[in-house]
């Protein structure tokens, strides 16, 4: 199962699962830089410089977490 994917020249999406993106929500619409479809289980990173680097490989962390731990309740 993919947990990145790499469809645009500027943009990383992450596969977070639909519960963490729900606990995340608030953290997630900071800024508004980040993509965010409801009910959907794939975030857009933007990348434009480290910063957003940074950002997208801490979610990827997290991406990968989500998905070790299986489907929730």
């Amino acid at each position: 199962m993919s947990v990145a994917r790499l469809h645009y020249p500027d943009a990383a999406e992450l596969r977070l699962t639909w519960p963490v993106i729900q606990r995340l929500g608030d953290a997630l619409a900071d800024g508004g830089r980040i993509r965010v479809d409801p009910g959907s289980d794939w975030i857009r990173v933007p990348l434009e410089g480290t910063s957003d680097l940074r950002l997208l490989l801490m979610l990827m962390s997290v991406a990968i977490q989500a998905h070790q731990r299986g489907p929730g309740p």
